[in-house]
């Protein structure tokens, strides 16, 4: 079984998703995307997209896994993406300290 954070981290757990920096990459840029906050440069860059997603394979459930694992997960959900023909760009999600960061889709 899947270990999964106790009811007791869920209102740590979301303070720190919703004060979280997630990007985007765009021409070697990085734009930001906030929580509940439109994305205009996101929708400008893909105007027929119906949704959005940020997807990451690191520490599922918020549990922590070895940087090895997160990365052979990573590597997977990539190989997943490129199979399936979605169209994704690389992206990443950081404590705003950086103190904590993953790379995302």
């Amino acid at each position: 079984m899947t270990p999964r954070p106790s009811d007791a981290d869920i209102p740590a757990l979301l303070r720190a998703y919703l004060d979280a920096e997630y990007r985007w990459a765009r021409g070697g840029e990085w734009p930001s995307l906030a929580i509940g906050h439109p994305a205009p440069e996101l929708e400008a860059a893909f105007p027929d997209a119906g949704v959005f997603g940020l997807l990451s394979a690191w520490n599922p459930h918020s549990v922590e896994r070895p940087e090895a694992t997160n990365r052979a997960a990573d590597a997977a959900l990539h190989l997943a993406l490129r199979e399936s023909g979605a169209r994704y760009l690389p992206g990443f999600s950081s404590a705003r300290n950086r103190t904590w960061r993953e790379p995302s889709w």
